[in-house]
């Protein structure tokens, strides 16, 4: 079963730029579309500490227009908290 898999080839730096920018104009366009139809959306990054979300969420929101958006965090977490992932709280 395993021995028939092929590990994907990783897309070059050019073409993982292009995907970027891409990306990144339709993410625009989806923000004013949301805007204009003033539709209320909730996006939430979960993961463990260090796990790099506030790196991803920078990159995500460089290019938005921060009238926008708001970025809130949420209240620290207790002691029996911190065993489980965010969002199984």
């Amino acid at each position: 079963m395993l021995k028939d898999w092929v590990k994907a080839k990783k897309p070059s730096d050019e073409e993982m730029t292009a995907r970027l920018q891409k990306s990144r104009a339709q993410l625009a366009n989806m923000q004013m579309a949301i805007k204009e139809k003033k539709l209320p959306v909730l996006v939430t990054f979960d993961g463990w500490g260090a796990a790099g979300k506030g790196s991803v969420l920078g990159k995500v929101i460089k290019n938005l227009d921060p009238r926008f958006f708001k970025v809130i965090s949420t209240l620290p977490a207790t002691e029996q908290e911190k065993r489980y992932p965010m969002m199984k709280r």
